[in-house]
């Protein structure tokens, strides 16, 4: 049975790209303030990424050209 993944905005999906730039320059624990400082995202868009990452990771592998 196929997995059904959750449908994101473009923006959405742009704040977990932001995200996932800041994690993969392994500086910062991703729980730390300046990680969110460094993504430039809203705190509320942040713990939206934290919150919904596997979906996000998904689906933006899914948009891949």
């Amino acid at each position: 049975m196929k997995q059904e993944t959750v449908k994101f905005t473009q923006e959405q999906l742009n704040n977990f790209n932001a995200y996932r730039k800041v994690q993969m320059r392994g500086k910062y624990n991703m729980f730390d303030s300046r990680a969110i400082a460094a993504t430039k995202l809203t705190q509320n868009e942040y713990a939206f990424v934290m919150d919904n990452y596997g979906e996000l990771k998904l689906a933006s592998l899914e948009n891949l050209p």
